[in-house]
C-alpha cells in the first residue's frame, strides 16, 4: 500500500481518478500493516494526495478480532466524500463475484454507465458516441 502511490503517480492518463484496490484474503501479518497506528498514517497520507482505497478481505481468519478494527480504522481515515470502501465477505455459500458486484466498491462505477433517464448518473460516455447502439463496425 505504501508503493502503491508512486505508480498512480507516473500514471499515464492522469484525468482518472486515483483508485487503489486491495484484495486481502488472509489475516493481517505482523509489523505496520497490524499497527493500527502506522496504518492511519499512512491512510491520513494517502488521503492527502486524494487517493481512494477499497479494501475486500475474504478468507478464513479475516472477519475476526484485530484485524477488521485495523482495516476499519484505515477505511475510516481516508474515506473522503464516501469515496473508499471496506467489504468483508465471510465464508458461506454465497458467491464471491456476487458479493463484490453488490458493494458500493463496484455500484458507482455501475450506475456512472447507466443512461441518467434509467436512473444511473449518465457520466461514463457511450462507447461509440451518442448513436453506439445503430453503428455497427464489420
Amino acid at each position: 500500500l505504501a508503493v502503491a502511490p508512486l505508480a498512480l503517480k507516473h500514471r499515464e492518463n492522469k484525468n482518472l481518478r486515483q483508485r487503489i484496490i486491495v484484495f486481502a484474503g488472509s489475516p493481517l501479518g505482523e509489523g505496520e500493516d497490524r499497527d493500527e497506528k502506522a496504518m492511519v498514517k499512512l491512510a491520513k497520507k494517502l488521503k492527502k494526495n486524494n487517493i481512494a482505497v477499497d479494501i475486500i478481505a475474504f478468507g478464513d481468519g479475516i472477519e475476526e478480532g484485530e484485524g477488521e478494527r485495523v482495516l476499519k480504522a484505515f477505511v475510516d481515515n481516508i474515506n473522503s466524500g464516501d469515496n473508499s470502501h471496506l467489504l468483508i465477505v465471510t465464508p458461506g455459500p454465497h458467491l464471491f463475484s456476487d458479493m463484490l458486484i453488490s458493494s458500493p466498491i463496484l455500484s458507482a462505477d455501475r450506475s456512472a454507465s447507466i443512461p441518467e433517464e434509467l436512473g444511473g448518473t449518465g457520466a461514463a460516455p457511450a462507447a461509440g458516441g451518442p448513436s453506439a447502439a445503430n453503428d455497427f463496425e464489420f
